[in-house]
């Protein structure tokens, strides 16, 4: 399996495009064959985007099939992206979901939608930097629990992994990494995340 430094580098990567397909204007999806894996990764927020700083800022719960009660804006983005995903993935691979940011709250999302709708194809969940989705009971990190394995970093100094405050949940347990550097835009940047995962051997 791909390391998560290799995934945090390819989330990385996907700021920079082009994208394999965008779906509700403003949620981009691309998907990177890497050994036997299919990594499927969604850029977070585009500073100059307004559509993405809607979706952010959509925090009303709302009930979507398959999630529970989540994050309107970030759930919502799920669904739309797992409509795409589904249509246009293979089902004789692992499927490893890595995102950044809004694109990892999202990918969590996404990830509890593939338990549900493709149980017997094998999947990961490692995002860095991921705000909450779930809101209140923890219907994801139950749904979670069929993944290889389900990761969500979170570095110190980085303030969006915090947000929205509770009740709203992470869909894993958080893992905490890093040394804060005393800026939180730096902090939260992707690339801090790899060296903070190969610093650590991951």
């Amino acid at each position: 399996m791909t390391p998560h430094s290799q995934l945090a580098e390819i989330a990385g990567r996907s700021y920079r495009g082009p994208q394999s397909g965008r779906v509700a204007l403003d949620v981009r999806v691309d998907f990177v064959p890497h050994g036997d894996e299919i990594v499927v990764t969604m850029p977070g927020t585009h500073p100059a985007d307004p559509l993405d700083w809607a979706r952010d800022l959509f925090a009303l719960p709302v009930w979507i099939a398959g999630l529970g009660l989540v994050h309107a804006g970030f759930g919502q983005g799920a669904l739309a992206a797992w409509a795409y995903i589904d249509a246009q993935m293979r089902r004789d691979a692992l499927a490893t979901y890595t995102m950044h940011s809004l694109g990892g709250a999202m990918g969590v999302g996404v990830a509890a939608l593939h338990a549900l709708h493709r149980p017997q194809q094998p999947f990961r969940l490692v995002t860095f930097a991921a705000p909450r989705i779930g809101f209140g009971w923890p219907w994801l990190r139950a749904r979670l629990g069929a993944a290889l394995e389900a990761v969500q970093y979170v570095r110190a100094g980085d303030l969006v992994p915090h947000v929205p405050t509770r009740p709203y949940l992470h869909g894993a347990p958080p893992t905490r990494i890093g040394v804060s550097a005393g800026n939180p835009i730096l902090d939260h940047q992707i690339a801090r995340y790899a060296a903070d995962c190969r610093a650590l051997g991951r």
